[in-house]
């Protein structure tokens, strides 16, 4: 039985709770992640809201997490570890934490939007009953 449900008795009466409650948070299997992220291709992304040139392996651009006036491209992404990293600001991470920083969402939201994207399914059918 899951932590944060109430010891309800009858399986009806367990399935009526979970279907109403907010208090338990579904969790996302961690192979469903890391298929979501090698479904997401960071550079594809990315290059959606930037424009992206190629500087041998990686490609550069202008940071939209801060201002800069000399409007050098200190904005990496990097298609072979699947990461970004801005060299003025530090702004950096996933493909997960790029689209949480650049559309304001929270991991769950963001993770959500990219397996849409890739056609993948986060939750797995649910039990229908707890026990």
């Amino acid at each position: 039985m899951f932590a944060c449900a109430p010891n309800l008795a009858g399986s009806a009466a367990r399935e009526t709770w979970w279907s109403q409650t907010n208090m338990c948070k579904r969790m996302i299997d961690s192979d469903t992640i890391k298929a979501i992220g090698e479904a997401n291709d960071i550079v594809k992304i990315i290059g959606q809201s930037l424009k992206l040139e190629r500087s041998g392996n990686n490609y550069k651009g202008l940071c939209p997490f801060h201002e800069s006036e000399d409007r050098a491209a200190t904005f990496y992404v990097s298609s072979q570890r699947q990461v970004f990293h801005c060299f003025d600001c530090g702004a950096g991470g996933s493909v997960f934490r790029w689209v949480m920083m650049h559309d304001d969402l929270d991991f769950e939201a963001a993770t959500r939007k990219l397996a849409d994207r890739a056609g993948i399914a986060l939750w797995k059918a649910r039990p229908t009953a707890l026990g």
